[in-house]
């Protein structure tokens, strides 16, 4: 954030701190998309992890992505009112 603070500093009032969080905001969504794409393909692999199956976990366990407090979706499990 820094370096983003000084760069803005050559472009005198073109940028703005809030151009600066907007960036920032867009590209935070394409990190998100190419992590939620890794672990989606992964995940048949990591729950077949010697590890994960002997784990002690509840019969309705579920694995979901997104962020903290914010909106998720679910990657394994049921959704609330599945059988």
């Amino acid at each position: 954030m820094e370096d983003l603070k000084e760069k803005k500093i050559e472009y005198a009032r073109v940028i703005t701190l809030m151009d600066i969080e907007r960036i920032k905001l867009m590209e935070a969504k394409k990190y998100h998309v190419l992590v939620e794409g890794f672990v989606k393909e992964m995940l048949p692999q990591i729950l077949g992890v010697e590890e994960y199956t002997k784990m002690k976990k509840e019969q309705d366990i579920s694995i979901m992505i997104g962020e903290y407090m914010g909106e998720t979706d679910m990657l394994y499990g049921k959704k609330e009112g599945e059988k």
